[in-house]
């Protein structure tokens, strides 16, 4: 953009009249065109997109939390709509999940669906927490 800029200021300083009026002034017009139609505006996103992808980053996030060494690391925590009704992660990183629900509420509406009741048994396979 700069230089497509000093090269105009240095076509204004040779023409003269109004000739290089109308041929400037065509530069001008031409350049802003070709600029308009090659960068898009960007635009926020809609808080609808800002949550789906927010829950789809918290969602990642879980599961990262979701680690173990037996089966006593396992805690259940209980989720939100729409990121899921129950969540295995590691009694270690309580804080961490409440946290990114807390941002979640706080940014986005939630939902309601039926739930089934949580699982019981929770045990530790191949250093993931998982239900039985």
């Amino acid at each position: 953009m700069e230089i497509k800029l000093y090269l105009l200021l240095d076509l204004v300083k040779n023409t003269s009249g109004m000739k290089g009026t109308l041929v400037t002034f065509g530069i001008v017009v031409s350049v802003g065109l070709i600029l308009s139609c090659t960068t898009k505006p960007t635009q926020p996103p809609t808080q609808e997109e800002f949550c789906k992808a927010l829950a789809e980053e918290i969602r990642i996030y879980f599961d990262q939390l979701n680690t173990c060494k037996t089966d006593s690391d396992c805690v259940l925590g209980y989720g939100i709509c729409p990121l899921g009704p129950y969540f295995l992660f590691n009694k270690m990183k309580v804080d961490s999940f409440q946290l990114l629900l807390a941002k979640y509420q706080e940014k986005c509406p939630e939902c309601t669906y039926k739930i089934s009741p949580p699982p019981t048994k929770r045990i530790c396979v191949k250093c993931k927490c998982v239900s039985e």
